[in-house]
């Protein structure tokens, strides 16, 4: 039947077709760059916090701002060329500005348990600042990006996206 769609045989395939969402494979290698790059980013994100915090004697909160603000912007630059080099592509300003805007929620979320161990609960040692920066706050807040990212930063391309399965009609 040349020119017909085949209808996806498992309900799971089926429901994915009918939702338009992406294959799983491509999902997958999407998360394992993301997560890759994401690991490289947190060393960095850990050497900015650290040099700041220990060796300028800067705040842990301004350091965790100025830290996460700069692996945001290295984290752009490298995911835009490969994580989603294949997706759609928006003006890069607007890119840039929604990703950064991304980042800044995602800001708030790593920064709320470091604010709360620190200044709520009063443990200040930077042993306590690290775990609560970087072991609680900081996977939250990626699973949050890659999320978002995938959804208003680097949207599928429109032939990316499936469309609906329609089963046909017995006549």
């Amino acid at each position: 039947m040349e020119g017909s769609q085949q209808v996806p045989c498992s309900p799971r395939s089926r429901r994915q077709a009918i939702r338009g969402a992406p294959a799983p494979a491509d999902v997958r290698r999407e998360l394992t760059t993301f997560l890759i790059i994401g690991v490289l980013i947190t060393v960095l994100d850990i050497v900015v916090f650290n040099v700041l915090l220990l060796g300028v004697g800067t705040g842990p909160v301004l350091s965790k701002v100025v830290s996460i603000t700069f692996a945001a912007v290295v984290s752009y630059i490298v995911n835009r060329c490969t994580t989603w080099r294949g997706r759609s592509r928006k003006a890069m300003h607007r890119e840039l500005a929604v990703f950064l805007a991304i980042c800044a929620a995602a800001l708030v979320v790593n920064e709320i348990p470091v604010v709360v161990s620190h200044y709520v609960l009063g443990l200040t040692s930077p042993m306590v600042d690290n775990v609560s920066a970087n072991v609680v706050g900081l996977p939250a807040a990626t699973i949050f990006r890659f999320w978002a990212f995938r959804r208003w930063v680097f949207p599928p391309l429109p032939e990316q996206v499936t469309e609906p399965v329609r089963e046909p009609i017995a006549a």
